[in-house]
């Protein structure tokens, strides 16, 4: 909502872009060279974390 509010179109376009770089250089810090191969092994989540909600998600 940011990207689209301060850039409108292209500033979505731009967001994307980064999101885009980011992924390709985790995978390669991973060593992954598609998300195929990307499994429980390569996924390290802190104790309790998996299946947490965000809580301005959260309903009471």
């Amino acid at each position: 909502m940011c990207a689209l509010a301060a850039g409108g179109q292209d500033g979505v376009g731009q967001w994307l872009e980064i999101i885009r770089r980011e992924i390709d250089q985790a995978m390669a810090l991973l060593g992954c060279a598609s998300v195929a191969e990307i499994d429980a092994a390569t996924v390290h989540l802190r104790p309790g974390f998996a299946g947490r909600r965000p809580q301005m998600l959260m309903r009471g």
